[in-house]
């Protein structure tokens, strides 16, 4: 799916697969967190959904993607 800006501020959609994305993907995997971040920040500051099964803590073992996310979310 390609992405457009809208008025500046927002990605919107602007094209859409012709087929199911499940078909055409080797294997899936669960959405297990969902971070955001204004665009012109650096590192994502808010969690907008975690998966009850998945403990925060462990993104930690991903250096790539820890390293993305303001360590402030990881401070209970």
């Amino acid at each position: 799916m390609g992405l457009i800006k809208d008025l500046g501020k927002y990605y919107i959609p602007n094209t859409l697969l012709k087929e199911d994305i499940r078909k055409l993907t080797i294997k899936q995997y669960p959405i297990v967190g969902i971070l955001k971040k204004k665009i012109n920040e650096e590192k994502y500051q808010i969690v907008t959904h975690i998966c009850n099964k998945i403990d925060i803590s462990n993104i930690k073992r991903n250096i790539e993607l820890y390293n993305k996310i303001n360590k402030e979310l990881f401070i209970k």
